[in-house]
């Protein structure tokens, strides 16, 4: 438990503490920046359906899983991200803005939902922006077949 965890649960706050396994090399960043992704957006969106306000401790991990567990927690639309920082010796609160998924990637994404055949996914959405949605990672391809991955489609639902 961190000592962050260990005093919001003294003042009251139910805290969750998912740990995420760093990339051991290069190789490994890709899959593990998208395994912070989909996890922080799954339950930031799940607590907050259920009502409750959502922040995200962006403090531990290297500097690039910050920065990506920083944005998909803007993404998910939390409350509040806050890290310690280390010259200042103290919990920082950083500004936490809305960010909005792109209307054409929200339809598109929705469209997704179920698998579809590469051929049917470029007729409904056009070659572009399936390229687009699969190149920036918010929809997975195997074997001829396209979906939308679970974190951005809960996005996209609520978005």
């Amino acid at each position: 438990m961190s000592v962050v965890a260990g005093y919001l649960r003294e003042l009251g706050f139910f805290v969750g503490e998912d740990v995420i396994v760093s990339a051991r090399s290069e190789d490994e960043l890709d899959v593990a920046m998208t395994d912070v992704v989909e996890r922080v957006l799954v339950e930031a969106v799940r607590l907050a359906e259920r009502g409750y306000h959502v922040c995200v401790n962006a403090t531990p991990g290297f500097k690039v899983e910050s920065a990506y567990l920083t944005i998909a927690a803007l993404i998910a639309g939390v409350d509040c991200i806050y890290y310690m920082h280390e010259a200042f010796r103290d919990v920082i609160y950083m500004p936490a803005p809305p960010l909005q998924l792109k209307e054409d990637y929200r339809n598109a994404i929705l469209e997704l939902e179920n698998p579809t055949s590469r051929g049917e996914a470029e007729r409904r959405l056009g070659r572009t922006l399936l390229e687009e949605l699969i190149w920036r990672r918010l929809v997975e391809e195997e074997g001829g077949v396209v979906k939308a991955r679970k974190w951005i489609l809960r996005v996209a639902k609520i978005a």
